[in-house]
């Protein structure tokens, strides 16, 4: 699996880990013969890509949180995804991370 860029917060790099994390199941689930679980494994694929934004915030995140897919995207989803991402081709201050 191999990404265009690096993902640095910005809503639509945040969608299209997401979607390739999520189209490439099938690649995960065949190295995760070799680990101990496919959701840590797609969480740590994922991780590789962040920088800036999302790199900080995702070494906030408790252990938890960093070592679980479903947990990761639900975390991405919550801080990096508004509603108005899908009407605007400006980015914004609503495409970084927002505050809880």
């Amino acid at each position: 699996m191999v990404l265009q860029s690096p993902v640095q917060g910005d809503c639509r790099d945040v969608l299209a880990l997401m979607a390739r994390i999520e189209a490439s199941s099938f690649e995960i689930l065949e190295s995760a013969r070799y680990s101990d679980s496919w959701d840590a494994l797609a969480a740590d694929v994922a991780a590789s890509y962040f920088i800036g934004d999302i790199l900080r915030w995702f070494e906030g995140l408790d252990v938890t949180t960093q070592e679980s897919w479903g947990v990761l995207r639900d975390g991405l989803l919550a801080n990096f995804i508004t509603d108005d991402a899908w009407s605007d081709d400006e980015p914004d201050e609503s495409s970084g991370p927002r505050s809880s």
